[in-house]
């Protein structure tokens, strides 16, 4: 079952927001936030061996500073970690027609929503989810 989702925003008080809203939709999520794809990556590289750790999703926003979803996403490829089959879901404020296209370049990324986050959306990105872990197994 989808419980462990990594946020990577940095946006705190909506991390809280989605942290609650998850748990509302799921009694036994659990979230991790990261304010943005650096410190992700540092984490994966630090913890890569023990995928007991990993999370079962991402929530990413695009518009972060640093180094904005894209760049990560192109980080997470060359490093080798989408090797791991973790799901990304974009989640941003963002409603422009060229990030949604650009979405589809990235094979990881498996849905796009547009912020604020509602109930139907976290059901949607937690049976999405446990649909590619079945695929998975």
């Amino acid at each position: 079952m989808a419980r462990n989702f990594f946020l990577v925003d940095d946006d705190k008080i909506w991390g809280f927001v989605v942290s609650k809203l998850l748990e509302y939709v799921k009694a036994d999520a659990s979230v991790k936030q990261f304010s943005d794809g650096r410190s992700l990556l540092q984490w994966f590289k630090q913890q890569h061996a023990s995928v007991h750790l990993h999370p079962d999703c991402i929530l990413l926003d695009i518009k972060m500073p640093g180094m904005d979803a894209w760049q990560f996403l192109q980080q997470w490829s060359r490093e080798g970690f989408s090797r791991h089959g973790i799901p990304v879901y974009i989640v941003t404020a963002s409603e422009r027609q060229e990030d949604l296209e650009l979405s589809v370049n990235f094979p990881e990324v498996k849905g796009y929503f547009v912020k604020p986050l509602k109930k139907e959306d976290v059901y949607r990105i937690i049976a999405s989810v446990e649909s590619l872990k079945q695929l998975q197994r």
